[in-house]
């Protein structure tokens, strides 16, 4: 008879788990339906904890399908007994409990309303990884003309009560990219856009560089603008202090 007992239960352990891989679904680890309130939850989960407790059970294989099947009733539990986890859960999936972020989230909000919610979480979440990726830089420069203020500072002429002359004599803007394309090659997009003294000007330049090793790289440029040329540089570090860089320039004649 206790070998039966054994192999029944066995065979209960064996077909619970069969049934049982990283995405199941929480509500059928507890038995309980979806609409299920918190005193049902916690009540199956005291029911199933004590069924799958691993100190019940001596068999060493019914103990270790015991000791998985206790886990995932816990993990279960922890997220339907979390009103804001279980929210998530019902509506994106253990996808959506992975994503970090969240605003407060309660069963009150619509499915429609926790969907944007994991949307604007993973659209935050690439622009951070392209961000890693590609390296983003961005600067702006401005030369401001205060000649006229450090004159009327020094001015002897106590009457003089008009207002200073501030001038911006020239404004840039430059914004990179580094594309990693492999390990040892990068591509990166370069744009500059000045304005001095009244007239704008602006160039777009496009490079390549690769790694020929530790102490030697090299790297061609490519820039469309007033003047477009096309350059080779090449590197070469002598020692920690020292670098070597040979160039060759060839400015284009556009027709």
């Amino acid at each position: 008879m206790a070998s039966n007992n054994d192999d029944s239960s066995s065979n209960f352990f064996t077909n619970d788990l069969d049934r049982n891989d990283s995405e199941r679904d929480l509500y059928a680890i507890l038995h309980i339906s979806k609409d299920a309130d918190t005193t049902t939850i916690q009540q199956a989960y005291r029911r199933l904890t004590l069924l799958y407790h691993p100190d019940k059970h001596t068999d060493s294989r019914n103990k270790q399908l015991a000791v998985d099947l206790f886990i995932q009733v816990k993990n279960a539990y922890d997220i339907l007994n979390d009103p804001q986890k279980r929210a998530i859960y019902d509506v994106v999936g253990m996808k959506g409990l992975k994503a970090e972020g969240w605003e407060i989230i309660t069963r009150t909000r619509t499915a429609r309303e926790i969907l944007d919610e994991y949307e604007r979480l993973a659209k935050e979440r690439e622009e951070k990884r392209f961000n890693q990726i590609t390296n983003p830089n961005a600067s702006i420069h401005a030369t401001i003309n205060l000649t006229d203020i450090f004159n009327q500072i020094n001015s002897i002429d106590d009457n003089n009560n008009i207002l200073p002359k501030i001038e911006t004599t020239e404004f840039t803007v430059e914004q990179s990219i580094d594309i990693p394309l492999t390990r040892q090659d990068t591509a990166t997009i370069n744009a500059v856009a000045t304005i001095r003294n009244g007239r704008g000007i602006g160039s777009l330049t496009t490079s390549f560089r690769r790694i020929l090793s530790d102490l030697s790289w090299f790297r061609i440029d490519l820039t469309y603008g007033q003047r477009p040329y096309i350059g080779f540089h090449y590197f070469r570090r002598i020692t920690q202090k020292l670098l070597v860089k040979q160039m060759f320039i060839q400015h284009l004649v556009l027709l």
